[in-house]
């Protein structure tokens, strides 16, 4: 019990007053289960009721796209994009694999009906040739689907376990090590799948059945990490291309009680988790940064299902009521969070050179900071209203502007690119 109480102490004794993931208004109380990104500024969203939504300018605003035909009741549970105008979602039961060729403009059936998974979990491409489909099957069975660039060719039945608190044991998060050609694909039960052939053929790696595996990825060299729905021993890592997997030591457990459904790495310095948390009953966001290991956490009000890393200075998180959360890594203090105005800046995003315009009340002497993601000040001025330009530092990032006048404060989040 000390070894356990140890990091929970060190985690309450140096947790800061700072919100990291600030909530976007998504447009919709529905449930979300998934978000992907294309590129830094184009994102889609999925979730129930054949919901899908998309962002072009970087997740500040999300529009309602055309609703996907799925049938049974309609919810969709993952959507993978192979390049800006093509991707599939996976509804939650089974009758085809909706596609589209003009970014969400339109959903059209594959023409396959594979059979298996018909209760499909999620979506993983490498590549507009290879990409699989996994979950359930009709009858239970962990079941995953290959498709080879124009039809979904094949499924394998990689595990039929069933449970009483379960019966339907399936896949729940696929990964590969592009460098190693492995794929690992965890699921319900304690299940680890490892393949170097597409899931031809697979090995079933040893862990112990107590352990529900909720999603996998991987990180860097030989080093995949997975997320599951357990209470304190909530992250792993393999660290020898997936062919054993052991709790992560790095991993700090906190009074929050949490259990993730997903997980996702930019590399082997910034990966997120989300999911929920015990003691709040609602959502709970845990973050690897750097040489720290999972030290960073953040209560948020709705449960997270899913999460999307673009790089270690921007990822997304989505959840239950409409609730999409946006990461910076500038730490937004209550001060920042309770401004009732947002200071205009423009153009944003901005290229490195370029200056920054900013939109000042007239009549009034403001003070200006610039900080950059280490919470450093790297310039500003004093005295200034009206439309101010002001020049950014050179390296790509983000970066907090404020602008101070007595009691009030204007706030305003750029990117440099």
């Amino acid at each position: 019990m000390k070894t356990i109480l140890l990091p929970f102490i060190l985690l309450f004794s140096i947790q800061v007053k700072a919100q990291y993931w600030v909530q976007m208004n998504s447009g919709t109380t529905t449930n979300l289960r998934d978000v992907f990104f294309v590129s830094s500024g184009t994102g889609y969203v999925v979730g129930e009721d054949s919901t899908v939504l998309k962002t072009v300018d970087y997740g500040l605003t999300w529009n309602p796209m055309p609703n996907v035909n799925a049938p049974n009741p309609g919810n969709l549970n993952a959507i993978w994009m192979t390049n800006a105008n093509t991707g599939f979602v996976a509804p939650e039961f089974l009758a085809d694999i909706p596609h589209t060729v003009n970014g969400g403009l339109n959903w059209t059936p594959t023409g396959a009906m594979i059979g298996n998974p018909c209760n499909p979990d999620g979506l993983f491409f490498d590549g507009p040739n290879e990409g699989y489909i996994y979950g359930h099957g009709c009858f239970g069975g962990a079941y995953i689907a290959h498709y080879n660039g124009s039809t979904w060719d094949y499924s394998n039945m990689l595990d039929y376990t069933s449970t009483v608190s379960n019966p339907y044991v399936g896949i729940r998060g696929m990964a590969k090590d592009p460098v190693g050609n492995v794929l690992v694909a965890v699921g319900d039960h304690g299940k680890i799948f490892r393949s170097t052939n597409e899931f031809v053929s697979w090995d079933t790696i040893p862990y112990p059945d107590t352990t529900n595996f909720s999603a996998v990825d991987h990180s860097h060299s030989n080093t995949f990490y997975a997320s599951s729905t357990a209470i304190i021993n909530s992250i792993y890592v393999s660290t020898d291309g997936g062919n054993s997997f052991a709790y992560d030591t790095t991993y700090a457990p906190t009074f929050y009680y949490s259990g993730f459904y997903d997980i996702d790495m930019a590399d082997e310095h910034f990966g997120v988790a989300g999911g929920f948390s015990l003691t709040t009953g609602r959502g709970f966001i845990q973050w690897r940064r750097m040489n720290m290991g999972w030290m960073n956490y953040e209560p948020v009000d709705h449960i997270i299902r899913a999460v999307y890393v673009i790089d270690s200075l921007r990822a997304f998180a989505v959840g239950d009521s409409g609730a999409i959360y946006a990461y910076s890594p500038i730490p937004v203090g209550l001060n920042e969070m309770s401004a009732k105005q947002h200071l205009k800046a423009f153009p944003s995003p901005l290229t490195a050179g370029e200056q920054l315009t900013i939109d000042l009340p007239a009549g009034e002497s403001w003070s200006i900071e610039v900080f950059d993601v280490q919470g450093r000040k790297t310039g500003g001025f004093s005295r200034g209203s009206g439309k101010q330009q002001i020049a950014l530092p050179d390296q790509s990032g983000i970066y907090l502007v404020k602008a101070t006048y007595k009691d009030k404060l204007l706030v305003s989040k750029v990117l440099v690119e």
